[in-house]
């Protein structure tokens, strides 16, 4: 249903834009490579869990899993770049891997996984069959690019603003911290459904 995936990107949007401030002490963070969204992940739980986020802690509650999560992460990116350039398998992979990828922090840090195996399964097992990953990691966000791409072609060329970059620049940096955000929310919602509530966080 579209209107699941459509819910979640909402969701997200309003968590990520109201919590924006305190994201901000640690907001280059969130572009480093394995560090980024697990860290996201975790300010996400101490808001859920405490009400507020501690942003700096959250950079040593990254610690224990980094680990774990710097091996499955590129294990992830290995697989779905399998295949590459071959019609059907390489797009099959890159999506299969994309839906593993985007629960991983989530799994680490919300349910306190660190052993490599159970993670990976515990991953596969959250989005096997599951159709909402499919829309909400890969297809709406596509959707959501092309929209823009043509709302901004269509404004540059209609009212020639004199930085036309910029309308480009600041959406894009905004757009991955609210991605892994859109990853946790779906985690919570996968999570939601195959066990009939919200994980417990406390």
């Amino acid at each position: 249903m579209w209107s699941q995936s459509i819910s979640i990107w909402l969701k997200a949007i309003y968590f990520y834009l109201a919590n924006l401030v305190h994201f901000l002490p640690v907001f280059p963070l969130l572009y480093v490579p394995f560090l980024g969204d697990l860290l996201l992940s975790v300010m996400i739980k101490q808001k859920l869990q405490n009400g507020r986020v501690s942003s700096f802690n959250a950079i040593g509650e990254c610690c224990p899993y980094m680990k774990t999560f710097v091996s499955l992460k590129i294990t992830f990116a290995v697989f779905s770049g399998i295949g590459g350039d071959v019609p059907v398998l390489g797009e099959y992979l890159e999506i299969k891997y994309a839906r593993y990828k985007a629960m991983l922090s989530n799994v680490m840090v919300f349910e306190n996984v660190k052993d490599k195996k159970t993670c990976k399964a515990r991953c596969q097992s959250l989005v096997y069959g599951k159709g909402v990953a499919i829309r909400t990691i890969y297809t709406l966000p596509l959707l959501l690019f092309c929209a823009f791409l043509v709302a901004w072609t269509y404004y540059v060329s209609e009212y020639q603003p004199s930085h036309p970059i910029l309308l480009l620049f600041v959406p894009l940096i905004l757009y991955k911290p609210l991605s892994d955000a859109v990853n946790t929310f779906l985690f919570l919602e996968l999570v939601k459904e195959q066990n009939g509530n919200l994980i417990n966080i406390s």
